[in-house]
């Protein structure tokens, strides 16, 4: 099969992320940049590491300030901030980033035509998208009644619905990151580590197109981020589906998502069905009524 440069965008991501927790937050934006201009998805780790940022910064002030209050038993890294440093994080964020990404495309000629690199992926049509497969059986049932024409209707709805959702989602993920944990002595800067995670998986879930190498952008990241607490509970599900993804890839990089559309379709209705019930769930236990509190957990209780 062809080369692919995935890899490279997530060693930039984890790289980028290491500098961070190291508080080389100006470095950190630079080599994620350059990993957004290898592959665009890398820019998902930027906002998380606006929250690392904005760790850095309070516990950098509440080490030097005078006479600071206690905080209980959070270390000054965990140290509380509220929507004025995140904003101010942000800033130095898009900064930090986008000055190497501008120049880069100066430098190379390319401008920013990394953000749109090629729109053949998007005519991939696999049922290994969820919002595809949902446009593919709406195909199916239209060829039934005689209106073949469906099927490409219901592939963009769903895929236009589908970015919708994902754009909702990821916002919901960026602030639980940004929020604190429920319980005692949370360790912050690997929530916003593993948001990072969760955001690229659900990039994969919803996306218009998943091939499988896709699924190497968020395994990195979970496995250095998972912990205790989250390790026994994703650890098997996630080695089932990299099984599963390695299979379903032939040597040769072609997918075998293009020719079991008759399997994979109603499968993946159902991974889909399975997948809103869970987030139907999860939504019932948000404390939507303080989302938009950075003091507050998202989901609270003990």
């Amino acid at each position: 099969g062809g080369a692919h440069n995935d890899a490279l965008m997530v060693a930039a991501v984890l790289g980028g992320l290491a500098l961070a927790l190291r508080g080389r937050l100006v470095l950190a934006c630079v080599v994620v940049a350059i990993g957004a201009m290898v592959k665009v998805t890398a820019v998902i780790a930027l906002p998380f590491v606006a929250i690392l940022w904005a760790h850095h910064a309070a516990g950098h002030a509440a080490r030097h300030a005078p006479h600071h209050p206690p905080h209980g038993d959070r270390e000054p890294h965990e140290t509380a901030y509220g929507w004025g440093g995140v904003v101010r994080a942000g800033l130095l964020t898009l900064l930090a980033a986008g000055v190497p990404m501008a120049l880069g495309g100066v430098l190379t000629g390319l401008g920013f035509a990394w953000l749109n690199p090629a729109s053949t992926p998007g005519k991939n049509e696999q049922w290994t998208s969820l919002p595809t497969s949902f446009g593919i059986a709406v195909g199916a049932v239209g060829h039934l009644v005689g209106h073949d024409e469906w099927r490409e209707t219901g592939i963009d709805s769903a895929r236009a619905v589908g970015l919708v959702v994902l754009a909702l989602l990821l916002v919901v993920i960026w602030l639980a990151a940004a929020k604190p944990a429920r319980g005692s002595a949370p360790d912050d800067r690997a929530r916003a580590v593993r948001g990072i995670a969760w955001a690229t998986l659900a990039v994969v879930v919803l996306a218009p197109v998943f091939l499988g190498w896709y699924y190497l952008w968020l395994l990195p990241v979970f496995a250095v981020s998972l912990g205790d607490a989250w390790a026994g509970r994703l650890e098997v599900p996630l080695a089932a589906v990299a099984t599963g993804v390695c299979f379903a890839t032939l040597p040769e990089g072609y997918s075998l998502g293009l020719t079991t559309t008759v399997v994979g379709v109603p499968f993946a209705l159902v991974v889909a069905v399975l997948l809103v019930r869970r987030g139907w769930r999860t939504a019932r236990s948000v404390d939507w009524r303080h989302l938009p509190d950075l003091g507050r957990p998202l989901l609270p209780g003990p």
